[in-house]
């Protein structure tokens, strides 16, 4: 009988299984690109449904409203649905889309973040939460980081040619000198959003239709801003105007108008080593570029302090909103460092500086506190801010300057003045339009 065995099945071979693998490799390198790519393209879909149901939200106030957008509505219409802080939302978007009758509307938050915008999902799904909680008449508004659409002043819904809406990755506050910012450009800009590259964006018409758009639609001869600017009808008077509500983005210059000196006498005012300034970035602050006019100023201030001394920042509004880190020497790489947050700071929302003032207090044991406000103190029947700063610096080791910023003296909190004279410091009133 013959002994012989047939051979088992040959396996693979290590040459063989590398010959696969690389196989594998370039068939994921020549898809996975394109799967992104029809990931950002069903991204860009959704996103063009979502700010449409937004401009029909929109629109459906409007009509609702005598044809009026909430920015268009009269002084005492404003008053009863914005309440005592319209001022700071009545050009607000994420106030905007907090009215009641928006939120019934709009169905959740999710409907004002754009899938193209995965840095502000985060925000939006713990907006999400407290959807039906919002209301602006109560002081109480989604989270400006939570929304990823801006509005357009000069829209109006009886001139159906005119802008609505559109995502936020505006490189400019003016459609008419604006391009698409992108996530792709480096350096960075803190418009952008993670799905759009530059020359894309959306945006949503008076007359409801949304789009898909690149930069021929927009800048100072872009198609879509001819249409906006040469639109007649409807509320408005003369051509269409094409400033951004809720834009992130900052001019790099303040066209003919005075740098203030907001923190007047730093050496002179300041005490010891750590200084902690606390700036206003309520709604109003849009009023004279006086948010754009504190940012130049402020980093003016810094380069005066020098290396020797420290500083953190605080932007308020309804909320704090602190840099990163702990206080750092005021060299000019930390005020570079710092300058791409601050200038994406927008003015949007309440005046409530209590969150920053008791965080700079228990976290970074500062020796002076500047604290500029352009307004009144929106706080309610609770703590009143000099109480708070009474409380908290019992012991008056912390000296507290004040700095009014507006037209009129009689427009700022009454209490600055009392709060620089209870804590060893001094108060200033800043003319924000010194022309008029």
């Amino acid at each position: 009988m013959s002994n012989y065995q047939p051979n088992p099945r040959r396996g693979f071979t290590l040459v063989e299984l590398l010959v696969v693998i690389a196989i594998i490799g370039v068939l994921m390198a020549l898809l996975l690109p394109m799967l992104a790519r029809a990931k950002a393209k069903a991204h860009r879909a959704t996103c063009v449904n979502q700010i449409g149901q937004v401009g029909t939200a929109l629109i459906s106030f409007a009509q609702d409203n005598v044809n009026r957008l909430p920015w268009q509505l009269t002084p005492s219409r404003q008053l009863e649905l914005f309440g005592p802080q319209r001022d700071d939302f009545v050009s607000h978007p994420a106030a905007i889309f907090s009215l009641p009758d928006f939120r019934l509307e709009l169905g959740s938050a999710g409907m004002v973040w754009s899938p193209c915008d995965a840095g502000r999902e985060s925000a939006n799904r713990a907006a999400r939460a407290d959807w039906a909680r919002y209301n602006p008449i109560e002081g109480r508004i989604l989270p400006h980081e939570a929304v990823s659409y801006v509005l357009i002043h000069g829209a109006d819904i009886g001139r159906p040619t005119t802008v609505l809406g559109a995502t936020r990755n505006l490189s400019t506050c003016d459609l008419g000198t604006a391009r698409w910012s992108g996530s792709d450009e480096k350096p960075s800009r803190p418009e952008a959003m993670s799905g759009l590259n530059k020359n894309q964006g959306q945006f949503v018409a008076a007359d409801g239709s949304a789009r898909q758009s690149d930069d021929a639609d927009i800048g100072g001869t872009g198609k879509w801003v001819l249409a906006h600017r040469e639109s007649a009808g409807g509320v408005t008077l003369g051509r269409a105007k094409t400033g951004v509500l809720g834009c992130c983005a900052i001019s790099e210059t303040v066209d003919g108008m005075p740098i203030p000196n907001l923190f007047p006498n730093i050496a002179e005012n300041g005490k010891g080593t750590r200084y902690v300034f606390i700036l206003d970035c309520s709604g109003s602050m849009r009023i004279d570029q006086r948010l754009r006019l504190a940012k130049v100023a402020l980093y003016r201030t810094l380069k005066k302090l020098g290396p020797k001394k420290e500083f953190f920042i605080y932007f308020y509004y309804s909320a704090k909103l602190p840099m990163e880190g702990d206080p750092v020497p005021a060299t000019e790489e930390n005020i570079a460092r710092i300058k791409p947050w601050v200038d994406a700071i927008p003015a949007a929302g309440g005046t409530d500086p209590r969150g920053a003032l008791r965080e700079a207090f228990d976290k970074h044991k500062p020796d002076t506190i500047w604290l500029m406000t352009d307004g009144i103190f929106k706080v309610g029947n609770d703590v009143p801010v000099r109480r708070l700063i009474a409380d908290l610096n019992k012991d008056k080791s912390v000296r507290v300057n004040t700095v009014g910023f507006g037209r009129k003296p009689k427009d700022v909190d009454k209490s600055l003045a009392p709060i620089a004279a209870d804590n060893d410091g001094s108060f200033e009133f800043i003319n924000s339009n010194p022309s008029e």
